[in-house]
């Protein structure tokens, strides 16, 4: 459902979420070890969030990344708007340039209630959210303190 650059920004949000404090940063390369991410590719992301504002990023030996403001005021409709850009949710799901509600696609319909609980879902869902039903086990994700 989303594409692979918002599942690493998300992937990577969270674990800087849980990990980060403000003497230790997260390093790229420890994202991508422990969530199995491409390094490259992780890099430019983590530099999208930080540039939006999202992620603190500092240079240097003991540098890395965290949260440029609380989990709980970083929804994952942010996260999501500073990779994709808004467009991406108002797209045709099929990719026609020419769908419209007035001219819809054989899919707009149907999709338009899926779009539009995707919306709700990731502009009520924080960080703090998602770090919460980890270290509450309520997903496969293993949190260590």
């Amino acid at each position: 459902m989303f594409a692979k650059k918002s599942q690493y920004g998300f992937q990577a949000a969270y674990y800087i979420s849980l990990y980060a404090v403000e003497e230790h940063l997260i390093s790229p390369e420890e994202i991508a070890t422990s969530q199995n991410l491409p390094l490259p590719f992780l890099r430019k992301i983590l530099q999208i969030l930080a540039k939006q504002k999202i992620l603190k990023s500092i240079k240097g030996p003991h540098g890395g990344f965290g949260l440029a403001k609380a989990a709980s005021e970083i929804t994952l409709m942010d996260i999501y708007l500073a990779i994709e850009g808004f467009e991406v949710l108002n797209n045709c799901v099929i990719g026609f340039t020419e769908c419209t509600s007035e001219r819809p696609c054989p899919f707009h319909n149907a999709y338009s209630d899926i779009r539009n609980q995707m919306y709700a879902f990731l502009a009520s869902t924080t960080l703090e959210d998602v770090c919460n039903d980890i270290k509450a086990r309520k997903s496969f994700i293993s949190y260590t303190q």
